[in-house]
């Protein structure tokens, strides 16, 4: 089999598995109950930026690293049709991915780029004019696709679809400002063997990618080429931390956020030496 996302080739680092998730708290359940998406808070350690999904306001929450409630913003200018992915794209912004589309209906998503704000000044607020609004959409023989999961790379924005049997890989290279009509993705990668997926991240030095589902984590090398998008290196955990659909690195940690359950908050979890 040829996959083109990741290499068919297993390379395992020691066993080859991530190792065991470590339960850090609880999200808070009135406003986090569908964290959809993670990402570092660059502005204090160890605390991350969340947002929930469709039906829900449009605003970025941000969170320490037990999961507790720091501070929320209004993103305006914005509205939540199925906000699903959350990036940092290493140049002081933050990338918000309204991309859900479970009945595949959508004519266009639309990808919000905005400076990181700073959770730590009481006064904090987003501009509306600081919020660029990036309409996309998939190429016209692929048509509309569900998705969850945003990655940012050296000013590219890449989109990891969410499908039972398989994972494709769009991209857009982000240019400064907007352009007035939607832009169509570029088919960048497809592997059948990983699925489903809900989240992504790319480490902060740009080696490894993170990929979450229901069911697995896996981690594997980003090239430092490009070709090919994904290479091999892999490793992975099999572990149901239930409706798990927030992941971002930390250093070397990868930390996972999950939907809350009926009365009581989303878990927030760590996965240590993950890289």
């Amino acid at each position: 089999m040829t996959v083109l996302l990741l290499a068919a080739a297993w390379t395992p680092a020691e066993d080859g598995q991530l190792p065991e998730p470590v339960l850090l708290g609880r999200l808070p359940k009135d406003s986090v109950p569908e964290s959809s998406g993670l990402a570092l808070n660059t502005k204090q350690a160890h605390s991350y930026w969340t947002l929930n999904d469709s039906g829900n306001t449009p605003e970025l929450i941000a969170v320490d690293a037990q999961g507790q409630l720091v501070r929320r913003l209004s993103v305006p200018n914005a509205k939540n049709v199925d906000w699903e992915g959350l990036a940092a794209d290493g140049k002081g912004h933050l990338v918000i991915a309204d991309i859900g589309d479970n009945a595949r209906k959508r004519a266009a998503c639309a990808l919000y780029v905005l400076p990181e704000p700073d959770p730590g000044k009481a006064d904090e607020k987003i501009a509306p004019e600081s919020v660029k609004v990036y309409r996309v959409a998939y190429p016209k023989d692929v048509g509309a696709q569900d998705a969850e999961a945003l990655v940012v790379r050296d000013g590219t924005a890449y989109i990891f679809t969410k499908e039972k049997e398989r994972t494709r890989v769009f991209k857009y290279a982000l240019p400064d400002q907007p352009p007035v009509e939607t832009a169509v993705l570029e088919f960048a990668a497809e592997t059948q063997d990983i699925a489903l997926i809900t989240a992504a991240d790319i480490s902060a030095d740009g080696t490894r990618l993170a990929l979450l589902s229901y069911a697995q984590v896996w981690t594997a090398a980003w090239p430092k080429d490009g070709k090919g998008l994904f290479t091999a290196n892999l490793r992975k955990r099999v572990k149901e931390l239930g409706q798990s659909e927030g992941l971002c690195w930390d250093g070397d940690d990868l930390v996972i956020s999950c939907e809350a359950k009926p009365g009581t908050g989303g878990e927030f979890w760590r996965i240590p030496k993950a890289k």
